[in-house]
């Protein structure tokens, strides 16, 4: 479980900077002008609109990993005090 937890942890941290190059990329072919490839521009509004989606989940990927990661450390240590 503590394995478990870590990698939450780490996918959640890689969630936050990844949404806000999201956030970033969609916002800037808002303002952009000329002309782009058709790929590009349904990557960009795909990225603006999943940004808060990707922000929300690592921040519950971060939290719920920090209580696996402690809650097992508790178990650990109240399972050591017991023997």
């Amino acid at each position: 479980m503590r394995h478990l937890g870590k990698y939450i942890f780490i996918s959640g941290l890689v969630m936050l900077p990844l949404s806000v190059i999201m956030f970033v990329t969609g916002v800037g072919m808002f303002t952009a002008k000329g002309n782009f490839p058709q790929f590009f521009i349904r990557w960009s509004e795909l990225s603006f609109v999943l940004w808060l989606p990707f922000l929300l989940a690592g921040i519950v990927f971060i939290i719920t990993g920090v209580i696996m990661y402690f809650s097992h450390q508790k178990n650990q240590t109240n399972t050591n005090q017991q023997q």
